[in-house]
């Protein structure tokens, strides 16, 4: 760091002689200008970049005396050698009362000049230092308690109480919960845009945030007497349109009530997460806080669907899970005095169950069998008809995914067997070795293949051996005999009656034609 030194006297000659006698490259300050009247002094220094100031008492303009005190109250932190005759070291001992570093009488001793810049210097280096050690320190610090805080703001969102801190004295809490549906990354981006306009735009002090899927918790600590729920509901209301056209999405707002005592705050935040729920049901952008009691029993509405929906996993009936799912949007759309948190739970509930339905397929690759993030792409729709979508659509996705591995399995085994027969059709191969082979039932086997293969075991073995045969006589000089034994029979007989059948001529007449 190099301190920039400016040198003012009324007196050219003695500027220049300070000028000479300070060792500038040794000491690495950087001269920044002379000065001969206190008015051009002052405006140097406090429109520029001076660190350090060399002055005389005597000037016109402001004194030596009045140009001190005139920086010292705007920029305490610059430094000041006064050079004077002996006459006036009176005002010099005036001028150490406002902070003067150092003074230095006339003659000017150049080996007291620089010892006492390098003190200087070195004492403004320290400082500052020792300024970034302790921003750096109180960053960390306040980082520190930002992080606490709001981990304390997730503990009471997830009613952790043993883990909440908080010491409640002369502040009032308010908590409110913002949310957003619709496609994640543009939710995100909202709540993010809305958390920090509810947050930047009033006088009221944030303890925490706290951001759960969709839901943004943020709490806010109030003085005595402070209220300021009107002026966040306007907020709010003057950023949501822009930011619901801009990002695509829905937002909805709910301000909880303002309380001093922790269970209160624990239990109003969890009433807050219940009716910001309700926007599932009003479709309201700004929703009341209310205790909402159970109005609806649901739990027959889930007894009813659960097993049939189960049932519909089973059997990977996926227009049997369909019509289920609209069946059950319109039941809710009759049932009276629904609540948004009752649906919630509901679903998840239902998704639950068809997640234990769907693990029955332990066969299928564990990848296919992703049903948990159902949950999540359900909390970011707006409706519950459109949960119940994603619902459908997801399951839809996941039974085509398991008949697919299904297939793939089925077809895997027969596939490494007609890659056995093409292997070892030159010996004595029956069905049961090779499925064996494959580990699989003989009959269940057998059944498989024709499946798969439009043919049975024999016809394909056949095939390839007959195949094989026409390709020897063709295409060498082998005799029909040894022809015979390469391909995997031990009676020729047998092996003309099987060619002839196959082809339609004997070997002798197929090589007559095609060799």
């Amino acid at each position: 760091m190099m301190l920039k030194v400016g040198i003012f006297d009324d007196e050219v000659l003695v500027c220049r002689l300070i000028h000479r006698l300070i060792d500038w490259e040794g000491l690495e300050l950087e001269f920044v200008g002379f000065e001969h009247d206190g008015l051009a002094a002052y405006d140097k220094v406090i429109h520029g970049e001076v660190d350090i100031v060399i002055t005389d008492i005597r000037m016109p303009g402001y004194d030596g005396i009045e140009l001190i005190s005139k920086i010292k109250a705007i920029k305490p932190n610059v430094e000041f050698i006064i050079v004077s005759g002996y006459s006036e070291f009176e005002y010099t001992k005036s001028a150490i009362k406002f902070g003067v570093s150092d003074y230095i009488l006339k003659p000017v001793n150049q080996e007291e000049l620089n010892e006492t810049l390098l003190g200087i210097k070195d004492k403004v280096l320290k400082q500052e230092s020792q300024h970034i050690e302790n921003e750096a320190i109180r960053s960390h610090v306040s980082k520190q308690r930002e992080l606490i805080q709001n981990r304390m703001v997730h503990d009471l969102y997830y009613g952790n109480r043993n883990e909440v801190a908080l010491q409640f004295g002369e502040y009032n809490y308010l908590p409110i919960i913002v949310s957003a549906d619709g496609l994640i990354d543009d939710c995100n981006s909202a709540l993010s845009k809305m958390t920090t306009t509810l947050i930047n735009n009033h006088q009221t002090v944030v303890f925490g945030t706290n951001q759960s899927e969709n839901n943004v918790l943020i709490l806010f600590m109030l003085y005595s007497g402070e209220d300021p729920s009107t002026t966040i509901r306007n907020r709010y209301l003057d950023a949501v349109y822009i930011l619901e056209q801009h990002h695509e999405v829905s937002m909805s707002l709910c301000v909880g009530p303002i309380t001093a005592s922790l269970p209160h705050l624990e239990k109003a935040i969890q009433i807050l997460k219940q009716c910001v729920m309700q926007r599932y049901i009003a479709h309201e952008s700004v929703l009341a806080f209310e205790s909402l009691q159970q109005t609806s029993n649901l739990d027959a509405v889930y007894q009813e669907y659960a097993g049939q929906l189960e049932d519909g996993v089973r059997y990977l009936d996926a227009t049997r899970i369909s019509n289920l799912m609209h069946d059950l949007a319109h039941d809710l759309s009759i049932a009276t005095n629904l609540k948004g948190y009752q649906v919630h739970r509901l679903f998840r509930e239902i998704v639950d169950a068809m997640q234990i339905a769907f693990m029955q397929f332990r066969d299928i690759d564990s990848s296919v069998l992703i049903f948990g993030n159902v949950k999540t792409k359900m909390a970011y729709k707006s409706t519950y008809n459109e949960q119940i979508e994603v619902m459908i659509q997801e399951t839809e996705l996941l039974i085509c995914g398991i008949i697919e591995q299904k297939q793939h399995l089925e077809v895997k085994p027969i596939r490494i067997a007609k890659q056995y027969i093409q292997d070892h059709y030159q010996e004595a191969l029956s069905l049961t070795q090779v499925s064996e082979h494959i580990n699989l039932n003989s009959s269940y086997f057998s059944q498989l293949f024709k499946q798969e293969e439009g043919k049975n075991f024999t016809e394909y073995l056949l095939e390839v051996r007959m195949n094989q045969a026409k390709l020897l006589i063709e295409s060498t000089q082998m005799s029909i005999a040894d022809i015979c034994v390469y391909v995997g029979y031990s009676d020729p007989k047998h092996f003309t009656k099987n060619f002839k059948k196959y082809t339609g001529l004997k070997p002798s007449e197929y090589r007559k034609i095609h060799a």
